[in-house]
């Protein structure tokens, strides 16, 4: 919705990923490949440089677990949000899906300056504490690795490298506060409650020039005007409807 904006920000998923996105999508964001999904750094890393080749087979039923939960090979990502019921009827969907959101994030990453792309790129990323409690279900489908703030870094380093045109950032979110990054574009950023989506979106906005805090609440409003719209056309036909069977 704001592809003629300067700022693009983009999720790394993590353990708390969800909530990264669900904040962007409340800012009017475009979807991108870690989305919803319960990732560990050296799955976004390798997915990114590969631009997309290591990241899910989602036709390999051996990665499925129950009817809509995949994992991949090495259980170092999950993909939880993805299938709704059946994931043989709807995996060239999903396939679909991720193959427009990762040919977007290759256009803002290598797009020239002329085009109307961002200025720059803002990473977020929800830190995979090894203390962080997670879900029992996915016990025995993720496994949890050490996360390094300087391997975000040294990734940042190569991304920049090979994309010298464009500004970019990592945002790392955390409620540790013993994490440091010396480095000027990896922020870490110390939250109380790290999973809150409404605290993101917090963060998020201080990151935004007054114009575009300004943009995403007229998105906000109109989405808000809509739904009342179409609640109020719901429950007028309801009524009708209950109405009519009384008579």
């Amino acid at each position: 919705m704001f592809n003629k904006s300067k700022i693009t920000f983009v999720s790394l998923a993590g353990v708390g990923g969800c909530s990264i996105s669900k904040a962007l999508r409340s800012l009017g964001q475009n979807g991108y490949p870690f989305d919803w999904l319960i990732a560990r750094q050296d799955f976004v890393i390798s997915a990114i440089e590969s631009n997309g080749k290591h990241f899910f087979d989602f036709d390999n039923p051996q990665r499925l677990h129950g009817e809509t939960i995949i994992t991949t090979a090495s259980n170092n990502a999950l993909s939880i949000h993805d299938f709704k019921k059946n994931w043989l009827i709807e995996k060239e969907n999903v396939k679909k899906k991720y193959k427009r959101r990762w040919m977007r994030l290759d256009n803002i990453l290598n797009s020239s300056q002329q085009s109307q792309s961002p200025q720059k790129i803002i990473f977020i990323r929800s830190f995979l504490d090894m203390d962080e409690p997670i879900e029992s279900i996915y016990d025995n489908i993720f496994l949890r690795r050490e996360e390094k703030i300087k391997l975000w870094e040294e990734f940042l380093c190569r991304l920049k490298e090979k994309n010298p045109n464009k500004e970019m950032d990592i945002i790392i979110l955390t409620s540790r506060k013993d994490l440091k990054s010396n480095v000027p574009n990896v922020r870490v950023i110390t939250m109380e409650n790290y999973k809150d989506h409404k605290e993101i979106e917090k963060v998020i906005k201080g990151f935004l020039p007054l114009v575009h805090r300004y943009m995403y609440l007229v998105v906000n409003l109109k989405y808000m005007l809509k739904k009342l719209y179409f609640d109020i056309i719901i429950n007028y036909f309801s009524k009708l409807k209950t109405q009519a069977k009384r008579y």
